[in-house]
């Protein structure tokens, strides 16, 4: 048997190689390699160079086309100056040398317009405008003013509507960071992929954090797919973000939440001021969301007890922190209503917002503990609608306007099982009395409240209740036309100190400033008060057969005393 020599010839466009490699028996194989297109690695650092918005084979990097050949492993053209492609977790960084269309900090930074929606994120990338020759990452420790030099913004005014900024889709561990996002129809970044960190950036205003440039739905979202483990901003100081002046349409807000999105942290952020820490950029817009808004999820941490944990949570025209239908929540640590300094408020009272500083709506198993809330308009804290099991330790509520510091409001879902201990209500931080400022009811048991705690039998369980207006503490049966009574019951006032506080109104009913007042209000659907009832001292009766507000317990006589 004859075996004939056979060649044969691959073209594979690698390197500038030809092997003639043995063939077994069947002779030998010629391998020619040309280099007609450029290498792929494993992963690769992308550096967009162009403020540019297009796809050309032009020797430029725009962003646009490092999204695509991150997502695809592709590059984007053959010439010099082009997107490289990797195969792995790829980085995007920036060195952009035109014009400069700003200055910041006395560097040149660049604006890149888009004309239509950005490609979304598919794949693992980390997008660094921290890499742009002359920008400075944040130095200073949470709460202090910010002092990064950001020189990456990416504008949305041209993108058409609605359009989001940055879409992560499906893709895990992406790293946004050392970017300005600003001017755009609907998100700014929309997070929708698990593991994500946004760090460092500055969503809603201009490069240098002192204007709204607002993001009109919500600046920083999660809404939509799957986007669990999130973090915003982080316990570095290099990853705090500025997340101000967003939220133009009714439901939008600085940042937001929802299904699917669970375990999120943020951390060490500015919300709703500038960078200096003390001019107020709200968000939202009057009787708007939260922010952050969290709704229908679960674990989220907001602050924490670490250093530079902290957040700082300046003016909002809607609430501030706002947990609805969301379960173990923990708030801790927060400067919520003041500027970074604890002092300065921020214009929740007088500036058009409606809303409590934290508010919660069906939400269980939720810590509120060791924050500073103050200057809001409705209320302080809120416990309403079908929460339960909430603690509220250790805060300073106080300089509050609309129904109470704190409020514990069963209308129209029932409250239960709430504590409050170890709280300073109406006071300073430091438990004195600032006869200087007029605020609403201490503590508000309102409607349908059950078997809740306020203070306790151990050393330290016990409130500090003083400077309030109407009364440290009213329990009230609250009766809504239209609606039915709802009527407080099993709820424990125990081992507080109340002291110092003055008559006012609740409801619009007149009150004499008594330490505890139980009564009973009659409002409209709009909440206007229509009757009150049992107001300030009230005779005690005998066998004590009444039903109402904590069945109208009669209050203690002291018979006698000996020493």
């Amino acid at each position: 048997m004859q075996i004939r020599e056979s060649i044969l010839v691959l073209n594979i466009k690698s390197l500038p190689l030809t092997v003639i490699l043995p063939l077994s028996v069947l002779g030998f194989i010629a391998i020619s390699i040309s280099t007609n297109i450029i290498p792929v690695h494993a992963a690769t650092t992308i550096v967009v160079n162009s403020t540019a918005d297009d796809q050309d084979n032009d020797g430029e990097c725009t962003l646009r086309e490092a999204i695509v050949a991150s997502n695809t492993d592709i590059a984007s053209g053959a010439a010099v100056g082009e997107c490289l492609a990797g195969s792995g977790s790829d980085t995007i960084n920036f060195n952009i040398q035109e014009t400069a269309d700003f200055t910041n900090g006395g560097q040149d930074g660049y604006t890149i317009s888009p004309t239509s929606a950005l490609p979304d994120i598919t794949e693992t990338v980390s997008i660094n405008g921290y890499s742009q020759p002359g920008a400075q990452a944040n130095t200073a420790i949470a709460p202090n003013p910010l002092n990064g030099i950001l020189l990456i913004e990416l504008d949305g005014t041209n993108a058409g509507t609605p359009v989001d900024g940055i879409v992560i889709n499906g893709a895990s561990d992406v790293e946004v960071k050392g970017l300005v996002i600003n001017s755009w129809s609907n998100e700014g970044i929309n997070i929708n992929g698990n593991n994500a960190t946004l760090a460092g950036c500055y969503i809603g205003t201009n490069p240098v954090g002192n204007t709204a440039q607002p993001n009109a739905n919500i600046g920083v979202s999660g809404w939509g797919g799957i986007g669990n483990n999130a973090t915003i901003g982080g316990l570095n100081p290099e990853d705090r973000n500025l997340i101000s002046g967003n939220g133009t349409t009714p439901q939008g807000s600085g940042l937001g939440w929802g299904d699917n999105h669970d375990y999120w942290v943020m951390q060490g952020n500015f919300v709703g001021v500038a960078a200096d820490g003390l001019t107020p950029i709200p968000n939202s817009q009057p009787n708007g969301s939260g922010n952050p808004s969290i709704d229908n999820n679960n674990g989220a941490l907001v602050g924490g007890s670490t250093t530079g944990a902290i957040n700082v949570i300046g003016e909002s025209l809607g609430h501030g922190i706002a947990p609805s239908n969301a379960d173990n929540v923990v708030i801790e640590g927060n400067y919520i209503g003041f500027g970074y300094d604890g002092i300065t408020l921020l214009g929740n009272t007088n500036g058009g917002g409606a809303g409590y500083g934290i508010s919660l709506s069906s939400a269980e198993n939720t810590s509120i503990k060791n924050n500073i809330v103050s200057g809001w308009a409705s209320g302080g804290i809120a416990v309403t609608n079908g929460s339960s099991d909430v603690t509220v330790t250790g805060n300073t509520v106080t300089n509050n306007q609309g129904i109470s510091n704190i409020n514990l409001g069963g209308f129209p879902g029932l409250v239960e099982n709430t504590t409050i201990q170890g709280n300073k209500i109406g006071t300073k931080t430091d438990g004195t009395i600032d006869n200087s400022i007029t605020q609403s009811t201490g503590i508000t048991v309102l409607g349908n409240v059950v078997d809740n705690t306020i203070g306790g039998v151990n050393p330290g369980d016990g409130n500090i209740i003083g400077g309030n207006t109407a009364a440290g503490i009213i329990v009230s049966e609250l009766t809504v036309i239209g609606f039915g009574s709802f009527t407080p019951n099993n709820n424990s006032i125990i081992g507080n100190t109340i002291l110092n506080n003055s008559s006012g109104n609740f409801f619009g009913a007149s009150t004499p400033g008594l330490g505890i007042d139980i009564l009973s209000v009659t409002v409209d659907g709009t909440l206007a008060l229509q009757s009150s009832s049992q107001v300030g001292p009230t005779l005690n009766d005998t066998s004590d057969p009444d039903t109402g507000s904590n069945n109208y317990l009669n209050f203690p006589v002291i018979n006698s005393t000996s020493a």
